[in-house]
């Protein structure tokens, strides 16, 4: 089960990637629907305070926006790695003077 998301009302533009969002598309003033992680990271830093009013003119939902949020950066999951692996070397190719 996930935990509930958590509205905040962004205070100041921050920078950077979390949780698959761009935290620079974060507009200040506005309030969003985010996740746990991402609301605790943001009220800690300033950058957002936690927004319990029920009355909310507009509140967006980080994952339903997500694509305009990011700005078009794709976030991959862990699964997806470089492939950093030695590679064998090759002996040298020896031509046969005949």
């Amino acid at each position: 089960m996930l935990p509930a998301p958590v509205r905040v009302r962004i205070l100041k533009q921050s920078e950077g990637i979390l949780d698959g969002v761009s935290l620079s598309r974060l507009e200040p003033g506005l309030t969003y629907e985010v996740t746990m992680s991402l609301g605790t990271f943001l009220i800690g830093r300033g950058a957002a305070e936690e927004n319990i009013t029920p009355a909310v003119d507009i509140v967006i939902p980080v994952n339903a926006a997500s694509s305009a949020l990011t700005g078009g950066v794709s976030i991959s999951g862990s699964k997806d790695r470089a492939d950093d692996r030695r590679r064998a070397k090759r002996p040298p190719n020896r031509r046969l003077d005949s």
